[in-house]
């Protein structure tokens, strides 16, 4: 992650199907370096992918709450 070039930044940032401006694709590649560390943390001493925690956000949860509902998933 670390050597990720910004060309190939842009590559990748385009592969997600991502239209950001060039600012924000700066903004991405600076904090793009400080990945590889977290993942080394997340998924070193032998774990991998599939061990890291699942997280889902259900934006149909989050529309149309009203009052009564604020809070409530």
């Amino acid at each position: 992650m670390g050597n990720t070039s910004r060309d190939e930044f842009e590559i990748l940032v385009r592969r997600a199907g991502l239209a950001l401006p060039p600012e924000e694709v700066d903004e991405l590649y600076q904090a793009w370096s400080l990945m590889g560390p977290m993942l080394e943390r997340v998924r070193g001493h032998g774990r991998d992918r599939g061990m890291e925690a699942a997280q889902i956000f259900k934006v149909d949860a989050w529309i149309g709450r009203g009052a009564e509902g604020e809070g409530k998933i």
